[in-house]
């Protein structure tokens, strides 16, 4: 049995790193069977006995894989004859792009708008560690941080123009099936909407419409904890 090591709340069902959920919606999607370890931010280091010090972390038989793009090129190639999330030769390099696209455009403005609200969501001795870390980064208190989400906002509109264009067009930024773009902006939603009630979307209902698509395609609609 294949197992996932995903990132957790206070609550172990409050599964919220947009990497871990990349893997889950690759799983998901290639309908392949795996046991969820939730595992908070601290107990990383002692739940993978020093393997790596962030998740996901999928572990399948004698194979133990890393890094959420791995993880789903692994997966890929091993299960050939399941659904691709690459669409054949080239694609790789391609969601590679779209990989650093969204990493470098999306995740920091999300995080600009929930920073506040992951913290709530950890429990004591993580939301602790975050707190220093990020304040550490942003230079400033999460609060601060978080205080100008209303402007982050518009910057994430403008940020998801070009998907919102290609999704009036087709059921999937993939076309009609589902590809690794899809998986990794869908991600983004998971991360956002686990951990903040505050709407990302902007009540954007061709985005809302596709991201539910997304999570039923991949069978994950029931895994997502709605932060309220």
């Amino acid at each position: 049995m294949r197992t996932l090591y995903e990132l957790c709340g206070a609550e172990p069902d409050r599964l919220f790193s947009a990497y871990s959920w990349r893997a889950r919606l690759t799983l998901g999607y290639k309908g392949l069977a795996f046991e969820s370890r939730p595992t908070p931010f601290k107990q990383i280091p002692k739940a993978l006995e020093g393997i790596h010090k962030t998740v996901p972390v999928l572990v399948d038989g004698e194979r133990t894989v890393t890094e959420s793009f791995d993880i789903c090129r692994y997966l890929e190639t091993t299960y050939a004859d399941t659904p691709t999330v690459f669409g054949g030769d080239g694609g790789v390099e391609n969601a590679a792009l779209i990989d650093n696209l969204i990493v470098t455009g999306l995740y920091p403005t999300i995080s600009r708008m929930i920073i506040l609200d992951i913290h709530n969501q950890l429990a004591p001795e993580d939301a602790t560690y975050f707190r220093q870390s990020r304040e550490k980064r942003f230079g400033m208190s999460l609060e601060d941080v978080q205080r100008g989400r209303d402007k982050e906002r518009e910057k994430f509109a403008a940020f998801l123009k070009p998907y919102q264009r290609r999704l009036a067009e087709a059921p999937f930024l993939g076309g009609e099936s589902l590809l690794f773009a899809d998986i990794v902006l869908a991600a983004s939603f998971c991360w956002a909407k686990a951990t903040s009630s505050y709407d990302t979307m902007n009540g954007d209902e061709v985005l809302q419409a596709w991201f539910d698509r997304v999570l039923a395609t991949c069978n994950q609609a029931q895994a997502l904890k709605l932060a309220t």
